[in-house]
């Protein structure tokens, strides 16, 4: 009985100490070219925060998964971008695997 206890003890301990996975979409207006969005997504990626990174020239859809535990907000990418000369919109965040993936597209932020 002790063996089992341990063991859903173990579990428990284990699941809770999972953590969220965040994500973020918004648009790039200014990448309009598979070269400029091939440039973005390379320097993204060098950021060892992000797991994942997608970028679209054809929409201008930026899609980040962050590491685990690890959240950004809004303003910290518009200061990345600004930095980089770009303007994003139509910035959402979600928890991934909870949180849809919504269809953002140039000019239209539903």
């Amino acid at each position: 009985m002790k063996i089992v206890i341990g063991f859903f003890l173990a579990l428990s301990i284990t699941a809770s100490s999972f953590s969220q996975q965040y994500f973020v979409e918004f648009i790039v207006d200014e990448v309009d070219t598979f070269n400029k969005a091939k440039e973005v997504e390379i320097e993204l990626r060098s950021n060892s925060d992000y797991q994942l990174v997608r970028m679209d020239f054809n929409t201008g859809r930026c899609y980040i998964i962050l590491e685990e535990s690890i959240k950004k907000s809004e303003p910290y990418f518009r200061c990345q971008f600004k930095k980089q000369g770009y303007e994003i919109s139509c910035f959402y965040t979600g928890v991934r695997g909870k949180d849809p993936f919504i269809d953002i597209n140039r000019g239209r932020c539903d």
